[in-house]
């Protein structure tokens, strides 16, 4: 693509983009809503832009000259904002991905993609190009600023799902009380995933934390996003992955605050009747129907520190998957092996633990239960 095309598709899509809102009503509530970039840029803005440029022909993303075109606008709404149009080199740069991520799609899916790859390269992914450009060769506000609505709504998401999954994380209120806190920890997470970059030797999963190592083969860049608030799929549980996500990082950083509860993980406790007319999971001490110490087994959860305390057992030294009985019992009941000289501990609701369970005792910590 010429300089003077691109200059002229620079302008006219500075212009549209000036004439046209991305806040819309919505049909129901009324309210003002935001329009995510991809929808704005496919239904409203690049049409418009064909027509602006006299490139009827041009189908959406259909052949080599509309993805350039895509290309260069997308360019436009997400580089810096006082700056040219951006060098060839840098335009060349982009327009390889679009070639092998977003050409080769269905003609439905190949603008939404140029969209993706577009946003991604202007928080630093994929770049080749260093040095060209001073203005263009740093990661772009406005790119930034898409990502930090899309992890906004994930973050919104994963709060929804705590409050439904997790005992007495913050239920009252959460969603109106918190929702500039969760602004702010959107734009915290987000920076963290355009910035880190993994060192060697740290864990497999902080490549999943950065917009550097998405791989566009693997799924489409909003599911990386999420991948990067909620935790990558790498735990055995959801409670073990959640706590490979830059959110729990988060929790784990900035400790209590005003209306944000902090969210932990660890071996929690739960109680499994053993009688055959009976197939439930209780708390406390005693089963509420059968009255018996029934089977203490532990499962990684999620869990609202406070709410939650850690309380030691005793694991049965012959049980395997194990399972753990108090430490007031010098055998196993279920098996009758006797205790060895260390304790587990396991979180249990704070309503059914006592000072008793918190003394301190002469035997060493069990570690061989872990998240």
């Amino acid at each position: 693509m010429t300089d003077l095309l691109c200059a002229k598709i620079w302008s006219a899509c500075l212009g549209l983009d000036a004439k046209h809102s991305r806040v819309i009503t919505h049909p129901k509530s009324g309210e003002p809503v935001h329009v995510g970039l991809a929808d704005y840029f496919c239904q409203t803005l690049f049409p418009a832009l064909l027509e602006e440029i006299d490139a009827p022909d041009a189908a959406p993303a259909e052949d080599v000259a509309a993805g350039e075109i895509a290309t260069v606008a997308l360019m436009a709404l997400l580089g810096p904002r006082r700056a040219s149009f951006p060098p060839a080199p840098i335009r060349e740069n982009l327009f390889a991905h679009v070639t092998a991520h977003a050409l080769p799609r269905k003609k439905s899916e190949r603008l939404k993609w140029i969209v993706q790859l577009a946003l991604a390269y202007g928080c630093g992914w994929g770049r080749v190009t260093p040095g060209r450009d001073e203005e263009w060769d740093g990661s772009w506000v406005s790119a930034i600023q898409e990502v930090v609505q899309i992890a906004y709504a994930f973050i919104r998401k994963a709060y929804a799902t705590l409050a439904m999954d997790i005992r007495d994380f913050n239920a009252v209120g959460w969603l109106e009380d918190t929702r500039q806190a969760l602004k702010s920890e959107a734009v915290l997470i987000t920076m963290r995933f355009v910035n880190r970059l993994p060192m060697d030797g740290d864990p497999e999963y902080r490549k999943y934390q950065s917009i550097r190592f998405w791989l566009p083969n693997l799924g489409n860049l909003y599911g990386w996003i999420k991948g990067a608030v909620f935790g990558s799929p790498k735990g055995n549980t959801a409670a073990g992955y959640f706590r490979n996500g830059l959110l729990f990082e988060s929790f784990r950083e900035r400790g209590a605050e005003p209306g944000l509860d902090v969210v932990d993980v660890g071996n929690v406790a739960r109680q499994i009747c053993c009688h055959p007319d009976e197939d439930k999971e209780y708390e406390g001490g005693r089963c509420a129907r059968c009255q018996s110490r029934c089977l203490i087994v532990a499962d990684v959860y999620l869990f609202v520190p406070g709410i939650y305390l850690p309380k030691r057992f005793w694991r049965c030294p012959e049980s395997d998957p194990p399972h753990f009985f108090d430490l007031d019992l010098a055998r196993c009941p279920h098996c009758g092996a006797r205790r060895g000289n260390k304790a587990t501990s396991l979180f249990v609701r704070a309503k059914f633990t006592t000072d008793h369970d918190f003394l301190e005792e002469p035997f060493a910590e069990d570690t061989t239960i872990s998240v």
